[in-house]
């Protein structure tokens, strides 16, 4: 797994770049010169692409999981889930997907290595620990 600091694009919402222009059009310009690509993510119904974008593994190969988090099972937040499926963005490199549910925003980069939350668990009932734990080693290598 790719260490965060060398990932090779920056996505940002839509939603981000309307309701904060000054913000996300500083990080913006701030990547372009330093020659980081910045995708603008139209559709999304949060600003945290993060949680629901594919995760970078290589410099060619992302994963997609599930984004279906237990919290958007309230209706408080129905309206912030992003359906993945409808978003207009053009992935440029190999995407895998994966059926497990996985928020993006809990994976954490250490060194070479993902620090996952054990919420993965309560995530993916249907899924015996080892055999998660196993996925995720195979699809984040």
């Amino acid at each position: 797994m790719l260490n965060e600091n060398s990932c090779n694009g920056l996505a940002i919402t839509d939603l981000l770049l309307k309701a904060h222009p000054a913000i996300a059009n500083t990080i913006i310009s701030h990547c372009r010169s330093k020659g980081i690509v910045v995708e603008i993510i139209k559709g999304a119904n949060d600003y945290w692409c993060r949680d629901f974008l594919p995760i970078q593994v290589t410099a060619s190969r992302f994963v997609q999981f599930v984004y279906d988090p237990l919290y958007y099972k309230h209706a408080f937040y129905q309206s912030l889930k992003t359906d993945v499926k409808k978003l207009c963005y053009n992935p440029r490199q190999e995407v895998i997907k994966s059926s497990i549910v996985l928020d993006g925003g809990n994976v954490c980069y250490y060194e070479a290595k993902a620090v996952i939350s054990d919420r993965i668990f309560r995530d993916n009932p249907n899924i015996p620990k080892h055999e998660l734990i196993d996925s995720l080693i195979d699809l984040l290598q």
